[in-house]
């Protein structure tokens, strides 16, 4: 298949992957909320929080694993690739026997951090240990995750997680419904999780028999250098796990853990649309890091320039919709008595985040180049903030200034911060990235917001049919807008002259298109392309 057919394969099979969680999560939070009450619902989320900390052991191999072989796959180098998979398997079943050994101390730390009621004790302490097994033994299994990924087969990793999800989704309900317990949603967890990544296995000895695993081939220079791409995706990993559990945390322990259930709502909505950024950024890490591979400089900028303008777009519809359409959604989804609290919540981490959501691309070209050691220097420094000023700001204004506490560092940090950060390594003015990306995702955006504003204005839905159908013209004008601005924006030409904005760039047959070729299925290629590949080719 051409580039263009598999990254347009890719999203649409993690498009369709995103969906099912997502609707079950949307099913299943009233459900759990109702049916466990906030005291053991709340449990239930600071249980899968423990679940995500032990996830950190791996130090980012992991992940690594997926871009080294994917690099040397560019340079057709199979035994290099083998290499990298055996020894980063060998290094996770390591990396597993710690875990193991981390849940046998974790009912204790679990206690003394969480005042857990005594009728409790016994189903959480079960579930820890049931949550920490489910991790230890997937440790080593999740490298063939990380190949698939290499092998941008992301439709093979997602026919194997959409109906386990499934599966998954409905074991819950009926789990629940008949109150079988935390510790009986943590087996489930676990039988899931160790099916999922077997599955995995299976693909990936299918779709590349070359990519071996062998003892034979681990090598120490490989873990090398998986550990040297590694410390700084593990620093990453972190400082993005703690950013989204110093609220529930901060909250259980200053406040209530009965009040984590209305933040981990509005945090769950949010989660929702970073994940949905992930799902369309993340096939094009692959391809960008074919492109540093062959030191293509100028087609990785142009794809960090292309996927940035939708990111944004994306990043401020979702905002619009939140804010404006948050609370009657939260209303017809969990109640009145919890969208009450947790609309304002929403409010305060959507707006936060709406830079850091825009900059998923910039993210995944700093991974693909292997520059990412000052993102995650950008991101310690914002945890640093983060937990002072939550524990800060909770004292004066309770709830919501736990959530202001984490909201404004993202806002400065993981959003501003890097997107100056990103223009250095393309080598890109920052007034150009705006005129670029921002400029267009902006006059995508701004529209369709106003009009939802202008709708809501003469009143709020009140019940499903209603809020359906102010969704769809907003999805609809925002489409509209993003297929004629977007898609179009490289086609703005008069008499040899782009204009947009009223900047004027003198084309050549040296003019590097605005738009990137692996973006092809969302956009008109231009008519000119650059032949020049040299790092400090000019893209301006």
């Amino acid at each position: 298949m051409s580039n263009n057919a598999v990254v347009a394969r890719n999203v649409l099979w993690n498009g369709a992957g995103l969906a099912v969680p997502l609707v079950a999560g949307f099913l299943l939070a009233p459900f759990l909320i109702h049916q466990l009450g906030d005291s053991r619902n709340g449990l239930w989320v600071l249980v899968l929080l423990w679940m995500d900390s032990l996830n950190l052991l791996d130090f980012g191999i992991s992940s690594s694993v997926g871009r080294a072989i994917a690099f040397h796959r560019a340079r057709n180098d199979a035994k290099s690739a083998s290499a990298a998979l055996s020894t980063s398997f060998a290094l996770m079943a390591s990396v597993g026997a710690l875990a193991a050994l981390a849940t046998v101390v974790a009912p204790w730390l679990f206690f003394q951090v969480n005042d857990v009621p005594a009728d409790d004790v016994a189903d959480v302490t079960w579930a820890l240990v049931l949550i920490g097994l489910s991790v230890a033994l997937t440790m080593p299994l999740t490298v063939f995750d990380g190949a698939l990924w290499a092998l941008q087969r992301f439709d093979l990793s997602n026919a194997v997680d959409i109906p386990v999800a499934l599966l998954r989704t409905a074991l819950t309900f009926f789990l629940v419904w008949f109150d079988c317990g935390l510790a009986s949603l943590a087996a489930v967890a676990l039988v899931s999780r160790v099916g999922t990544d077997l599955l995995k296995w299976w693909c990936c000895c299918r779709v590349e028999p070359e990519l071996r695993l062998h003892h034979s081939l681990i090598s120490y220079a490989e873990a090398r250098g998986l550990f040297g791409y590694s410390l700084w995706t593990f620093a990453l990993s972190t400082t993005r796990m703690l950013g989204g559990r110093i609220c529930p945390q901060v909250i259980g322990a200053r406040l209530s853990i009965a009040l984590v259930t209305p933040q981990s709502v509005a945090a769950k909505l949010v989660g929702y649309s970073n994940a949905l950024m992930i799902a369309g950024t993340e096939v094009l890490t692959p391809v960008a890091t074919h492109h540093h591979a062959d030191e293509n400089y100028v087609k990785q900028r142009e794809l960090w320039l292309g996927g940035g303008r939708f990111c944004l777009a994306l990043a401020i519809f979702f905002s619009g919709f939140f804010v404006l359409l948050g609370h009657s959604f939260m209303t017809l989804w969990v109640g009145p008595t919890i969208a009450e609290t947790a609309f304002p919540l929403l409010v305060i981490l959507v707006l936060g985040e709406m830079l850091p959501m825009s900059q998923w691309v910039s993210y995944t070209t700093a991974l693909a180049m292997s520059r990412h050691r000052g993102l995650a220097i950008i991101c310690l420094v914002e945890i640093a903030v983060a937990i002072f000023a939550s524990l800060w700001l909770v004292e004066i204004w309770g709830l919501p200034g736990a959530c202001l506490g984490v909201a404004i560092p993202a806002a400065l940090f993981r959003g501003v911060g890097q997107m100056i950060y990103a223009c250095k390594l393309v080598e890109l003015p920052l007034s150009a990235y705006v005129l670029r990306s921002a400029v267009p995702a902006l006059t995508v955006a701004v529209p369709p917001v106003l009009l939802l504003a202008l709708m809501t204005a003469w009143g709020s839905p009140v019940n499903w049919w209603t809020f359906v159908a102010l969704t769809t013209v907003y999805s609809v004008a925002f489409a509209v807008l993003a297929a004629w601005i977007l898609v179009g924006f490289d086609q703005l030409r008069l008499n040899g002259v782009v204009l947009f904005q009223g900047i004027k760039l003198a084309e050549s047959t040296t003019t590097v298109p605005l738009a990137s070729p692996e973006l092809a299925p969302f956009m008109v290629p231009a008519a000119t392309t650059s032949n020049r590949t040299g790092k400090h080719a000019n893209a301006d």
